[in-house]
């Protein structure tokens, strides 16, 4: 064993230090024991604080963070710090000033995984060794370019402003092909599109030539179709917007007056020769009238 206060070897069975008369008081807790476990630095890997660690154990508890690490790993986040030195199997690859490349790589492969934060981290190094590195640049502008899109792509998508995190989202995968997140947030965008109501109302429609059979239910515009909900909840599509070829109001006698013997209709004319009448709530008729033309040249209202 050895003398705590000097570091002698000394006998195990001492009681005082030959060297500096130090005592031992034959308490092993004051010796350093051959047979103590090694001591080594490391680094952990939540909070990056410096650590001496027992390369023996597994896992151990960070007392700056707090958070549970695993000892292995902390010891290569410090060998790694420390010399730019990574080990992969069996081998050693340099990831130090003499080898950027592997920096760039590796920033680059968590970058196209979406893992910014991480190729941040290492366009950083590259530029702490080469502050004119321009790859690092790049990637770092990409970075900075993709997360800002991404976050007025969302803001949007929450205004209602479809249109504008479509094209959020297209500028992304301008830059990223393969993103996640623009990939599934065009879907669900895509999908509130299709989904979304431009405008409903209570009314009628009819698609016989006989002016008093009638059928009541909500009207419903939404993009490219025009929709009728009947009271039982059956849901039908009463023609395609882009195969209508006219639009205008006519006089019908109705047996649903709602003051007199003749009301307004909306007469649709589509996909050849067919022709269908709806007869919107007289409050909302002129606002359907207009919707419905414009919707018929494609121009519909803001989402909201």
């Amino acid at each position: 064993m050895y003398c705590s206060n000097c570091g002698n070897m000394i006998d195990d069975s001492s009681f005082f230090c030959e060297f500096c008369g130090a005592s031992t008081n034959g308490n092993k807790k004051n010796l350093f024991n051959e047979a103590s476990p090694k001591i080594v630095p490391a680094k952990c890997t939540n909070c990056g604080a410096p650590l001496e660690v027992n390369p023996k154990e597994s896992a151990a508890i960070c007392p700056y963070c707090k958070s549970a690490y695993i000892v292995d790993q902390a010891i290569k986040e410090y060998n790694v710090s420390m010399s730019g030195n990574i080990n992969v199997g069996n081998a050693v690859i340099n990831v130090g000033e003499n080898n950027i490349d592997n920096l760039i790589k590796r920033a680059q492969e968590f970058e196209s995984n979406s893992e910014f934060q991480k190729a941040i981290q290492y366009y950083d190094r590259v530029l702490d060794s080469d502050i004119a590195n321009a790859p690092a640049k790049e990637g770092i502008d990409r970075v900075n370019r993709c997360v800002f899109l991404l976050k007025n792509a969302n803001k949007a998508e929450k205004s209602y402003a479809y249109n504008s995190a479509m094209h959020f989202f297209d500028e992304i995968l301008g830059i990223y092909p393969n993103n996640r997140n623009a990939i599934t947030g065009k879907q669900r965008v895509r999908m509130k599109i299709e989904n979304y109501i431009y405008f409903s109302t209570n009314g009628y429609y009819s698609d016989s030539i006989i002016l008093t059979e009638w059928t009541e239910g909500l009207i419903i515009l939404k993009k490219g179709l025009l929709l009728f909900r009947s009271k039982n909840n059956n849901l039908h599509q009463l023609c395609a917007m882009s195969e209508v070829r006219e639009i205008k109001p006519v006089l019908s006698l109705s047996g649903y007056s709602y003051a007199a013997n003749y009301n307004r209709v909306i007469q649709i004319k589509h996909s050849g020769n067919k022709v269908l009448k709806i007869r919107p709530h007289r409050q909302n008729f002129d606002k359907c009238l207009q919707l419905l033309k414009d919707a018929a040249q494609g121009n519909y209202p803001p989402f909201k």
